[in-house]
């Protein structure tokens, strides 16, 4: 996976996990045309990639499961992945304003 930069092609980081590729195939020609990808900020845009990815599948977690559970003594508590995607979110909040992105795309 590659998008072209004039003179320079700018390869998919290999260790993405598929949801994370996804991302890059889909914004990296935009922000590669407006100057924002670059050799100085690939390794930025690969982690916001994959803290998509990371968002994405806890919030699949929520969605399917839930933002309670159980523990094994009868309280209810929050579940561990409510607080991986909060954490993903404001990552993603963060880079999203390095490549120019609305900070109110991840606005839940």
């Amino acid at each position: 996976v590659q998008a072209e930069s004039g003179r320079k092609m700018m390869y998919c980081p290999r260790w993405l996990d598929e949801e994370a590729k996804k991302e890059w195939r889909r914004l990296s020609p935009v922000l590669i045309q407006e100057g924002l990808l670059t050799e100085k900020t690939y390794n930025s845009f690969a982690s916001y990639c994959q803290e998509w990815s990371r968002y994405q599948k806890q919030q699949i977690m929520i969605n399917e499961k839930g933002p309670l559970m159980s523990t094994k003594r009868g309280e209810i508590k929050e579940a561990p992945f409510v607080s991986i995607a909060y954490k993903a979110l404001r990552a993603l909040q963060r880079s999203a304003i390095d490549f120019g992105l609305s900070k109110g795309e991840f606005d839940e």
